[in-house]
């Protein structure tokens, strides 16, 4: 089958104009992400004190084995040695405990506003995109790819996972192969 590169481009454009989320879905999606984030911020800050916590009981307990072995010699060098290691290999590790909470603050509300920018208006930026911005942003909304075929472009449930429920119901449905692929039918018995 042969169409335009102009024709192709034309109704790949359709087909994006079609994924536009509405506002009410962006504002539905940016407070879940905002209400997600704010829950890991508070969990872990939670896990960070805890974990400093930890530090600051293990850093106790070297400095009172060292004020044991050093002025009240009450512990002979092997023992103190023993200790000494597990110790600070236990502080060790809640020092790691206590970095890995930290989570990058990043700028999610700058990101969320560059969602809400792009996402309805896709179509607009394909036409303005290069080629390496056109492949990043057909991968955005089509992971797995996209086919053309007879009547245009095919695409299953897998190739537009959050999009999928933007397009108008009946020419989704119309459009879209099932998870299950095309298969014959199954004979009756």
């Amino acid at each position: 089958m042969n169409v335009s590169k102009a024709a192709l481009e034309s109704q790949f454009v359709e087909l994006l104009g079609e994924l536009q989320p509405s506002p009410a879905f962006m504002r539905l999606v940016k407070e879940y992400i905002l209400t997600a984030c704010r829950t890991r911020r508070e969990e872990s800050r939670s896990e960070a004190v805890a974990a400093e916590r930890r530090s600051r009981t293990i850093q106790e307990r070297l400095d009172r084995l060292d004020d044991a072995f050093l002025f009240a010699q009450t512990i002979d060098h092997e023992t103190y040695e023993r200790q000494r290691n597990r110790l600070r290999e236990d502080l060790a590790l809640a020092r790691v405990d206590r970095n890995a909470t930290v989570i990058d603050e990043i700028d999610i509300e700058g990101v969320l506003a560059f969602a809400e920018e792009v996402l309805p208006s896709a179509s607009k930026l394909w036409t303005h995109a290069s080629l390496d911005q056109r492949q990043r942003l057909q991968k955005v909304f089509f992971p797995e790819g996209i086919r053309y075929g007879r009547d245009g472009f095919n695409r299953t449930a897998v190739t537009v996972p959050l999009f999928s429920r933007l397009a108008p119901a009946a020419r989704t449905n119309a459009r879209m192969v099932g998870a299950g692929g095309i298969e014959p039918p199954t004979p009756r018995v």
